[in-house]
């Protein structure tokens, strides 16, 4: 996926906002974001014990990435919609593409 989100942010670097890549860079950050929460946070406060990646996920990605969500949002980055559409599609998408990437692993590994 890092693979990908940097392929993703690079065009929605050199497009601009308001373009499928800024929306979809959007989408990804939101992904994280809510990766960040669950697991990582939850499983951790819910077994009262640090689960691997919270302490980057509380003092990195949450902070930064709810930063950037709103500054995108306030600076007309994506719209309200949009962001409303890829917060929900990206992750998703992520999520289904997992189980493929690991028949792709086995097949590359093979």
């Amino acid at each position: 996926f890092t693979a990908l989100a940097l392929a993703v942010t690079v065009l929605s670097t050199v497009f601009g906002g308001m373009t499928v890549w800024g929306n979809l860079t959007f989408g990804y950050m939101m992904a994280v974001l809510l990766n960040a929460l669950v697991p990582h946070i939850v499983v951790s406060v819910v077994k009262r014990t640090l689960m691997p990646g919270v302490i980057t996920a509380a003092t990195l990605n949450l902070p930064i990435l709810s930063f950037l969500a709103v500054l995108a949002l306030e600076q007309g980055y994506v719209s309200v919609r949009n962001a409303l559409v890829f917060s929900i599609a990206v992750p998703i998408l992520l999520l289904l593409m997992i189980p493929l990437l690991f028949k792709l692993g086995r097949v590359l590994v093979q």
